[in-house]
C-alpha cells in the first residue's frame, strides 16, 4: 500500500469511527467515546 492510499484509508476510518454511537469530537480532530461510568 503506498502512502496515499494509507492515508486516504485512515481518513475514511476515522470517519466511520466519528458516525459511531457516543463518539464525541474534542478540537484538533481527536475522538473519543466514554465506555463505562465508574459512578453508580
Amino acid at each position: 500500500m503506498i502512502k496515499k492510499d494509507y492515508a486516504e484509508a485512515n481518513r475514511h476510518w476515522l470517519a466511520e469511527k466519528a458516525k459511531e454511537e457516543g463518539v464525541k469530537a474534542l478540537p484538533h480532530g481527536i475522538y473519543y467515546k466514554h465506555l463505562k461510568d465508574d459512578q453508580p
